[in-house]
Order: structure tokens, then sequence, then C-alpha cells
């Protein structure tokens, strides 16, 4: 009987311990429940975030890709702007090339100008000069064609229209 009651204690006890254990085991059961439904919800949300970023991966992705092509055509312009522009120096270095040579014409122009100034004031000094030997030679002599001095023209000379007589074998 002892061994009866001892079993019987034994399962008892065996039986606590099982309801014990169960008791645990099902609130274990519960809260490995909760922690899943609050990893799926967790999944759900990681989901849609990765959904947003790969959405906005595109975005971006597209973004990039009109940006290479926009590259692309600025690119295109900027080639032909750089041939505009090495047009254009060419330009400018011909109207520079004339520019020189425009300055040095106008030096020698100004040279010219200065000689022929230095020039148009000696013979404006020796005009004056003649006037007044001429002044001082009508005061001496007279004017040279007045009317009694053509009756004087003596036979075979010719009169030159101012006054004075040539001999035409002298001419020649």
């Amino acid at each position: 009987l002892d061994a009866a009651e001892q079993a019987l204690a034994s399962a008892g006890v065996d039986a606590k311990d099982s309801a014990k254990a169960g008791e645990k085991a099902a609130k274990a059961a519960l809260k490995a429940k909760a922690e899943a439904e609050a990893l799926e919800a967790k999944h759900e949300k990681v989901k849609e975030e990765f959904a947003a970023l790969e959405k906005d991966a595109l975005e971006v992705m597209k973004a990039y890709e009109a940006a290479q092509a926009a590259a692309k055509d600025k690119e295109a312009e900027c080639k032909a702007t750089a041939k505009e522009l090495a047009a254009l120096v060419g330009v400018i270095a011909k109207v520079r090339e004339v520019e020189v040579d425009i300055g040095l014409q106008m030096e020698e122009y100004d040279a010219a100008i200065k000689d022929n100034r230095g020039k148009a004031k000696h013979w404006k000094q020796e005009l004056a000069t003649l006037n007044e030997v001429h002044a001082l030679d009508l005061e001496e002599w007279g004017p040279l064609d007045s009317p009694k001095e053509d009756e004087g023209e003596q036979e075979g000379e010719e009169s030159d229209g101012h006054g004075e007589t040539t001999d035409p074998e002298a001419a020649e």
C-alpha cells in the first residue's frame, strides 16, 4: 500500500507539475502567438517600407536617366557653342589683324600729312616770297602787258599772253 500511496502521491505531484507545465506552455504559446502577430505586423510594415523604397528608387532611376539624357543634350549644345566660339575667335583675330594694319596705315598717313603740311608751309613761304619779288618787280618795271609794249613788238616775235615776247626760233 505504501507503494501505491507513494505512486499516487507521485502521480498527484506529477499531475500538479504537468498542470503547471501546461499552464506555462499555454502562457508561452499565447506569448509566442502575440510575438508572431507582432512580427507579422512588423514584417508587413517592412514590406510596405520596402515597396515605398522600391518606388522611390524607380523614380530616382528615371530622374537619373533623364539627367543623363539632358547631359548628352547639353554636351552636344556645348560642342556646337564651342565651334561657334572658335569661329568667332578666328573672326576676332582677323579683325585685330586688320586693326593693326589700319593703325600702321594711319601712322603712315599721319607722317604723310605732317610731311605735306611741311611742304605746304614751305611752298606758301616760297609763294609769299615770289609775290613780294613780283610786287617789287611791278613797282620797278610796271605791268608787262601794257598796251604801249604790245605796239612795240617786233616782227617775228610772238607774245605769250603775259606781255612778254619770245623769239620762235630761240624757243625751238
